[in-house]
């Protein structure tokens, strides 16, 4: 196997000094490393895997960084994407990397490793995967787009509705979460109709204390008559003078329903 190829598998820069039979030296960043096949970047990239692959066994950190330059080099979804495929049980600071470059190349969420790249960047900042500290800022920023397409399914509709409704990871929206809670709900998701059903619950007894929180305490009276009938006195008890609070729960009950949520 010819090892002329002066590619650095740490800068991937193309100006090297062979040193070596075994081992170059890289004339931008000076460090020393195994250079590539002459080849390499010219094979199909299941050939290229494999020949990663058999080198990962020996040398799992130089085998990923000779794939991830092949995938800088070709930088398409599918390159990155069998770099996560094969990093995410044995190196994940690869799988990560290789997750962000595919949404770095495309948004398009009609292609399936664009969706899976979504997904599992969400449950990596979401569920600590991957090593990743929790971010839900990132975490909902990257549920968001495929809550939004029309390959969401019911769980990821009923997530980025439950952290619409929590505030986690963007500002506490009740519209949005009812939004996305009902469509979870058309999908058949079993949590997001319990959802539903506890808040029309809750809705209805708040609506229901609202109208009887208060009671009249003004009486009128007033004099009726027309030409057609004679002069009438009635006292008239309504809702229009002062009004007295009856239940002094309200405040609570309504700061339970639109305040925080539990």
């Amino acid at each position: 196997m010819d090892f002329e190829k002066r590619i650095c598998e740490y800068c991937h820069a193309h100006v090297r000094l062979l040193t070596g039979r075994k081992k170059c030296i890289c004339s931008y960043c000076g460090r020393v490393s195994y250079p590539a096949p002459k080849n390499f970047f010219n094979m199909r990239e299941s050939d290229a895997v494999d020949y990663c692959n058999s080198i990962i066994k020996e040398d799992s950190e130089r085998g990923f960084r000779l794939l991830e330059s092949y995938a800088k080099a070709k930088n398409t979804i599918d390159a990155w994407y069998h770099i996560y495929y094969i990093a995410r049980k044995q190196n994940v600071k690869y799988a990560v990397r290789s997750l962000e470059n595919i949404l770095l190349i495309s948004h398009d969420t009609s292609n399936k490793y664009v969706r899976t790249a979504f997904l599992r960047l969400y449950e990596a900042y979401y569920f600590e995967k991957f090593g990743c500290k929790k971010n839900a800022g990132k975490a909902f920023a990257y549920l968001l787009p495929l809550a939004q397409s029309k390959y969401a399914t019911d769980e990821q509709l009923y997530n980025i509705g439950y952290m619409y409704y929590h505030g986690e990871g963007t500002e506490s929206n009740t519209d949005q979460a009812l939004y996305y809670m009902r469509a979870a709900a058309a999908k058949g998701h079993s949590g997001a109709k319990r959802f539903i059903e506890e808040y029309e619950l809750k809705r209805q007894a708040y609506l229901h204390s609202l109208s009887a929180a208060y009671i009249p305490t003004h009486t009128s009276t007033y004099t009726y008559s027309d030409e057609y009938n004679p002069p009438d006195t009635t006292e008239y008890t309504g809702y229009t003078g002062d009004f007295k609070k009856k239940n002094e729960e309200l405040d609570d009950l309504s700061g339970s329903f639109y305040g925080t949520k539990t």
